[in-house]
């Protein structure tokens, strides 16, 4: 059993590309062999909307907590706002509470 002490900065907010790159060197050394399954993609206007997961083994540290070997499966919501081929917005949804308890956190 482990219980985390550290929550990222940002309440686990991802906001713009520094968030997103924030996001992966959280997730990255925790799960090295991480990939991410496109599961559905909806279009309209100037909004897409992307649902996958977060895939692969607990292999390192991941924030703070020492590496178990157990899986790692969890939703993902990307909501992107693109204007004119470009990305202006996006926001992201993730099941942090999975990604903690998956691994054997049982006390935040």
């Amino acid at each position: 059993m482990f219980a985390i002490k550290e929550v990222p900065e940002g309440g686990g907010q991802v906001k713009g590309p520094a968030g997103v790159q924030h996001l992966a060197d959280v997730l990255h050394p925790g799960i090295p062999d991480m990939a991410l399954p496109i599961e559905d993609v909806v279009a309209e206007s100037e909004k897409v909307v992307i649902r996958l997961r977060v895939v692969g083994t607990h292999g390192g540290d991941l924030m703070g907590l020492p590496a178990t070997g157990k899986p790692i499966d969890i939703g993902v919501m990307d909501l992107f706002h693109v204007r004119d081929g470009m990305l202006v917005e996006h926001w992201a949804l993730l099941d942090n509470l999975g990604l903690l308890k998956q691994p054997g956190v049982t006390a935040i």
